[in-house]
């Protein structure tokens, strides 16, 4: 799971449309990420700015470094249109395991 932190402030002073492009971005970038896995994992939209993402097969300690990856990646992102003070997109990533 990834979850962007304070979206709402990013909606509420960018509006909506810049907001949209930020969820764009993180989502192309985790569907990359997914790809590049070569296996049958997945990912999607879970809620407002949250994704979830689905590895099938992988232990808890690979998709929990698979995650913080991920959170890294999406840290380093950067948005122009935004203020500089609000460049960066922070977020938190963790990861499961269920039973089957």
């Amino acid at each position: 799971m990834i979850d962007l932190d304070d979206f709402k402030h990013i909606n509420d002073t960018y509006g909506h449309q810049e907001g949209d492009q930020v969820l764009m971005r993180v989502s192309n970038l985790i569907q990359q990420a997914v790809q590049g896995l070569n296996t049958d994992a997945s990912a999607g939209r879970w809620g407002g700015e949250e994704f979830m993402l689905m590895l099938p097969g992988a232990s808890q300690e690979s998709a929990a470094a698979f995650a913080e990856g991920l959170r890294q990646d999406i840290e380093k992102l950067r948005f122009e249109k935004m203020r500089k003070s609000i460049r960066q997109l922070w977020c938190r990533a963790g990861a499961a395991r269920g039973e089957s």
